[in-house]
């Protein structure tokens, strides 16, 4: 697999620029096609009646801001597009549909990179929705910081279809990478079927010339903080994991890897369901 597009998108406002960056920078990496979407709808009127001439006034003032969204927006890409191969596209719909659309044309979807949390979906796509809805990686970015080096890669392993395409997804980034590692946390009782296992892995990346390493370890405490703190410990700044491999409802009651993976601010994480 090689990334020959690349999807973001582009917001008004600073904390958007981190992002952009981000998704040019890799443009330049893989001599990819960089495409900036401009994506926002309006949410629900303040009043029931549609007949009002309070509701109406809303309703102007709202498709008026949305345009100057959008207008903004494109100026940010532009600007951190300058004269890289890119192109821009508009959408007024919710930010997570139109990025889950406009991914048939991408290979790798740079998502994330905000600070603050709560920006509203009709404005931010929410990258939950948009890794399990977009059929492509979903590169997601930490607020602040450089774009991702992929020097030393964490491979998150467990034995399930979506570490199997997250793995698949992530070998332009392998393939670049100095120190490859594929780990997973299990149970003792587990620890000798997950040991087969990472080292198959790693034996199967070395097919396609990415020398990797393997480990599986007894988990104690939370999966994802062991992850988290193994890839910190390898000098990792970049994790690749596969997402919901239970469902993404299942895990927003209970909790999961995915969940935690996605509120870490911390690292890049590659994600694929």
């Amino acid at each position: 697999m090689v990334y020959t597009a690349i999807l973001v998108q582009a917001e008004p406002g600073q904390e958007a620029r981190a992002r952009l960056k981000c998704a040019a920078d890799l443009a330049d990496r893989f001599d990819a096609l960089l495409i900036g979407l401009g994506a926002e709808a309006f949410g629900g009127a303040p009043f029931a009646d549609a007949l009002t001439a309070i509701q109406a006034e809303w309703l102007v003032s709202m498709r008026d801001q949305v345009e100057a969204d959008l207008r903004a927006a494109e100026q940010m890409f532009r600007e951190s597009a300058g004269s890289r191969r890119s192109q821009w596209r508009t959408r007024r719909i919710m930010p997570h549909e139109a990025m889950s659309l406009a991914a048939r044309a991408a290979d790798l979807i740079v998502a994330g990179g905000f600070a603050g949390r709560g920006r509203g979906d009709y404005l931010s796509a929410d990258v939950s929705r948009l890794v399990i809805g977009a059929g492509r990686p979903v590169l997601v970015a930490p607020p602040t910081g450089d774009c991702v080096l992929g020097k030393a890669v964490l491979v998150a392993w467990r034995d399930t279809r979506e570490s199997r395409r997250a793995l698949a997804d992530a070998m332009p980034f392998l393939k670049q990478a100095d120190r490859v590692l594929v780990a997973e946390a299990t149970s003792a009782d587990d620890l000798p079927r997950a040991q087969e296992a990472t080292a198959e892995v790693a034996t199967a990346l070395g097919l396609h010339g990415v020398a990797a390493a393997s480990e599986a370890f007894v988990l104690r405490g939370e999966p994802s903080r062991a992850l988290i703190d193994r890839a910190r410990a390898f000098g990792a700044d970049l994790i690749v994991a596969g997402a919901y491999g239970h469902s993404r409802v299942g895990e927003m009651a209970l909790g999961g890897v995915t969940q935690d993976l996605l509120k870490q601010d911390e690292m890049f994480v590659l994600l694929s369901h």
